[in-house]
């Protein structure tokens, strides 16, 4: 079959009948164009003829509707999959995609592109604008994974620093210590210094304890106050270990104001348990056993002195010695009205035999008395009077006793109190006499008892009234008489 597309003469005769040149090129629509226009006859080349009739046979993605063939022909072209290698100079590659332009829309390219990428993904530009370098970076460049895939596993947004690979290390890099980890109900500063505040508010919510150290070792100007405001009740502030320095002074105020004032470089020491501070302006009761270690004494300096003077005027019951060493529970009610230094007041529950004082040296008693008012004393007395009551007795333990029973009476007696056995003028030897009681008879011995003693007096008087005679001599052996009268008898 003879190719339709083989007469140039046709070629020329459509270019006349189209008032142009046609460019030929392997394009089917062309050829196709030229068959359609093969029935145009003409005169010969000359450049002009009458269309007879017109017809057009589809192809190549064209197809075309002819109407008013042999009159006034019109041909309407619908194109459909053309397969042109070039248009208006531009290289076609043959494809089997499709390009699609909005209606009234432009496409420019002022140089070479090349699209590639997966199918069905669609590139939006925006609002418009120059792309840099990012937008044909491949994705796998790209930081995080809403950028593209993640290839360095640098920080992505939605994970909140969670995708770092040391955190420590990123704090360490920013600068950020230990306390970037802290929680806030749970914070421990141990060093460095917070400057420039003008309050510090510290409160615990909860019903835990915590701890606050506060350190300082430069000089404050004067005027710095430090204060704990403990509010809704009465708080308690409790100091554990350590030392608590005040300059001068330390002042709380609150319905029970108080101020505690050093005058001087001042160490004190706190015992433990629970105890009420002694004030010296006000009186105080101590109920624990005391111990007071005092220093040497020194010229005009006593190691414990109490000053004070004694209360007179009162009652038996109120007038209280100025020191008063008076057994628990006890009242004494029998004071001096005319005021007592020292007072002593022991407990009955003992019995009269307990000594209310006991002074001892060495361990060893001195002087004692006791609940019935025996006095014991192991040494000498020096006194300018000793006075005894009434009815009182003066005697030496398990020895003799002396008793005035009577104004000017005195008895002497033994131990049991039923005889008598001499009183010595002296030492108890031969060489000093002494008075015997012998039952109803008194004799004049030596003072050992051996014999005998001499009696001088200047007159006797035995027996009866003073001048008369009477009594009995029993073997007198010599009588001296010195001027008339009777010095000495010898003998029974």
């Amino acid at each position: 079959m003879a190719s339709p597309y083989a007469s140039s003469a046709k070629i020329a005769a459509a270019e006349a009948k189209l008032g142009g040149p046609i460019a030929l090129d392997s394009s089917l629509l062309l050829k196709q164009l030229v068959v359609a226009l093969g029935n145009v006859t003409g005169g010969g080349g000359g450049g002009s003829g009458t269309v007879t009739s017109f017809a057009f046979t589809n192809g190549a993605g064209i197809s075309g509707t002819v109407t008013n063939a042999t009159t006034t022909p019109t041909l309407a072209l619908t194109l459909g999959a053309i397969t042109p290698t070039s248009v208006n100079g531009n290289t076609i590659t043959t494809g089997t995609g499709t390009l699609t332009l909005a209606a009234g829309k432009t496409l420019t390219a002022s140089n070479t592109l090349t699209f590639a990428g997966t199918d069905g993904s669609t590139l939006n530009i925006g609002t418009g604008g120059t792309l840099g370098t990012a937008a044909y970076t491949a994705a796998s460049a790209y930081a995080t994974a809403a950028q593209g895939a993640t290839a360095d596993a640098a920080l992505a947004k939605a994970s909140n620093l969670s995708d770092l690979t040391n955190a420590a290390t990123a704090r360490t890099n920013l600068g950020l210590g230990t306390m970037a980890t802290q929680a806030a109900s749970a914070v421990t500063i141990t060093g460095g210094t917070i400057a420039g505040l003008t309050g510090l508010g510290i409160r615990n919510a909860g019903t835990g304890a915590f701890d606050l150290t506060l350190a300082m070792n430069g000089t404050l100007t004067a005027g710095r106050t430090l204060t704990f405001n403990v509010t809704d009740a009465n708080r308690a502030i409790t100091l554990n270990g350590g030392d608590v320095s005040f300059v001068n002074s330390f002042t709380s105020a609150g319905n029970f104001a108080t101020t505690i004032t050093a005058t001087a470089t001042t160490n004190s020491t706190l015992p433990a348990g629970t105890d009420t501070l002694a004030g010296l302006g006000t009186a105080q009761t101590f109920t624990a056993a005391q111990i007071i270690t005092g220093p040497t004494a020194a010229a005009s300096t006593s190691a414990l002195k109490i000053n004070g003077v004694a209360y007179s005027g009162g009652s038996s019951t109120t007038t209280k010695p100025l020191l008063l060493v008076e057994t628990s529970g006890v009242t004494s009610t029998g004071w001096s009205t005319l005021g007592t230094t020292l007072g002593v007041n022991g407990s009955t529950s003992l019995g009269t035999s307990a000594r209310i004082i006991d002074v001892q040296y060495g361990g060893a008693t001195m002087f004692n008395v006791n609940g019935s008012g025996a006095a014991s004393l192991t040494g000498s007395m020096n006194a300018a009077n000793f006075n005894a009551a009434a009815n009182s007795w003066f005697t030496w333990t398990g020895r003799s006793v002396l008793y005035s029973p009577s104004d000017g009476v005195i008895k002497m007696m033994n131990a049991a109190e039923n005889s008598f056995g001499r009183l010595c003028f002296g030492p108890a030897t031969s060489g000093f006499t002494a008075l015997k009681a012998n039952t109803t008879t008194l004799q004049c011995r030596l003072a050992d008892d051996s014999a005998y003693a001499a009696f001088d007096a200047l007159s006797y008087k035995v027996g009866g009234t003073a001048g008369a005679t009477g009594g009995t001599f029993t073997a007198i052996t010599s009588i001296t008489v010195t001027n008339g009268i009777v010095t000495a008898i010898s003998g029974t």
